[in-house]
Formats: C-alpha cells, structure tokens, sequence
C-alpha cells in the first residue's frame, strides 16, 4: 500500500516538475515566440478578438438588413417603372445608384476601421505585455527574441511561447484587457 502511495507522489511530482521545467525560462542568447499565438492566446488576445468578432458579426447583421432593404427599395423602383415617365424613372434609379454608392463607402469604411481594430489592440497587448517580456530576456540572459516564423530551425526548449502567454495572463491586469472602443 504504501509503495502505491509513494509511486503516486513520485509520479505526482514528477509531474508537478516537468510542468514548472516546461514552464521555466532557458538560459540562452537567443529566444523564439510564436508572437501570433501569444496574442491569441492570452487572456488580453482572447477578450479582444472576442470584442472584434462580436463587433463584425453585429456588422454582418447589419450589412444583411442594409441589403434586404435595398433589394426592396430597388423592386419598388421597377414595379414604378411602367407608372413613371422616362426622366421620372431616370432620376430615382440615379438616386438610388448614388444611395447604394454612398452605404457601399460607409460600409467599406466600417470593414477596415474594425479590421484596424485588431491592429490597435494587438499594439496596445505588446505595451502591455513588454515588461514581462524584457524580464524574461533578463531571465535568459537573451540578447534578442525572434517571431519563429522568421527562424528557419530552432531547438524547442528555447520556444517561450507557453511561458509567456502564462506571464502575461498573469500580470496583465483586468481592466488593461479590455478593448477600448
């Protein structure tokens, strides 16, 4: 019995140590993140992405019902057609090229101002998240930190990707993690 009891706790441990050494910073000049997924990933990336994809989905939403009623302004406009005399017709099909002219800017401008947003966000993550990541430079007596998209071959142990989003999510604090409108 206690043999099962001890080789749980060694296993335990074990496990427990291989977690912390998983976790903990390699000395190295050198470091490499995946910076993409450490923006996704932490608690800051996952609550702006969330914010920006709600945003784009009540954009989607809104860009349906512009749709629908252009389309039915547009049937009511031919339905007039036979009722209407040529430069009577002329005018309001003119108007309304330049109404679907005019919602076609906003709505294009709407599209790249949120896809602007994730770029603010992920800037104002990078602020945020600068401080832990010079201290883990100090950690790892680490010269420079290289995105692994731009490293052709690299040894895994000096990947700080997991340590990171961990740091982070731990002192970046709530209120830095909510998106700004």
């Amino acid at each position: 019995m206690h043999r099962l009891v001890l080789a749980g706790l060694m296993s335990i441990c074990f496990a427990h140590s291989a977690l912390a050494q998983e976790l903990s910073v390699p000395k190295s000049p050198i470091l490499v993140i995946d910076d993409r997924r450490l923006f996704v990933e932490s608690d800051f990336g996952k609550r702006a992405v969330a914010v920006i994809e709600a945003r784009g989905r009540a954009l989607e939403l809104e860009n349906e019902r512009i749709v629908a009623e252009l389309e039915a302004e547009e049937t009511a406009i031919t339905n007039q057609r036979e009722s209407l005399t040529v430069e009577q017709f002329r005018e309001l099909a003119q108007d309304f090229d330049r109404k679907v002219i005019q919602i076609r800017r906003d709505r294009d401008a709407e599209n790249r101002e949120l896809n602007q947003q994730i770029d603010v966000q992920e800037q104002r993550f990078w602020r945020a998240a600068e401080p832990v990541m010079n201290e883990i430079m100090r950690e790892a007596e680490a010269a420079v930190i290289l995105d692994r998209r731009s490293v052709v071959l690299w040894v895994r142990a000096i990947d700080i990707t997991d340590v990171a989003i961990a740091r982070i999510n731990s002192a970046i604090d709530e209120e830095a993690m909510i998106p700004s409108e």
